[in-house]
């Protein structure tokens, strides 16, 4: 009765990595507590898009925090990056390839 029964290993162990739409396995959990306008305003949203309510606040958060955390990146400067930028901003003479760029601008437009 106990042991190595047929349907006691099917192989749907914890081995994949991805779903059957290829989509990353679902491991973790996220709650949160919204009002009812707001779970009805997306809940809306998503059977517009023809998705469930967990694929579309999913896909939202996860488009949203991708676009956090790179524009974060690209203009989070260190106190050393922002002191050098502005010791350049106040220098009075410009160095010679910034001489040498307004000169071409001039003489092309």
């Amino acid at each position: 009765m106990y042991g190595d029964a047929p349907y006691t290993n099917l192989g749907y162990e914890d081995k994949a990595q991805e779903d059957i739409m290829g989509q990353p396995a679902r491991k973790e959990r996220f709650e949160m507590r919204i009002s009812p306008a707001h779970k009805e305003l997306i809940t809306a949203a998503a059977a517009l898009r023809g998705l469930s309510l967990t694929d579309f606040a999913t896909g939202v958060l996860v488009q949203q925090s991708a676009e956090v955390v790179e524009q974060f990146g690209k203009t989070q400067l260190s106190a050393r990056d922002r002191d050098r930028f502005l010791e350049m901003i106040d220098e009075d003479t410009p160095n010679q390839a910034l001489r040498e760029a307004a000169e071409s601008f001039l003489a092309h437009g």
